[in-house]
């Protein structure tokens, strides 16, 4: 009787480790699913971020292409201007 008893004592003892490693096992769980869940976040906004530099940049480049070509045209018609303007006093 006295081997049982010391025997159940054992059982309830490595009962109450084990519920006790559970326990610790499931809030390392519960912050490793929160630390994905935060990595996650920031992936997210990182990638949202990245694609609205890229679309910024994408815009100002056309802003500069568009500058560029109108500039370019606005020199051109002020020489053609020049070249007219030339001739038509040599023409005098």
């Amino acid at each position: 009787m006295f081997q049982l008893w010391e025997t159940l004592l054992h059982l309830q003892e490595e009962l109450q480790g084990v519920r006790k490693e559970k326990s610790f096992f499931q809030l390392e769980r519960d912050k490793s699913q929160a630390a994905l869940e935060t990595s996650k976040n920031n992936l997210e906004e990182a990638e949202m971020q990245l694609k609205n530099k890229r679309r910024e940049r994408a815009e100002a480049e056309e802003r500069h292409r568009l500058e560029i070509s109108f500039t370019y045209r606005r020199k051109h018609i002020a020489e053609g201007k020049t070249c007219i303007s030339g001739n038509s006093i040599n023409r005098q």
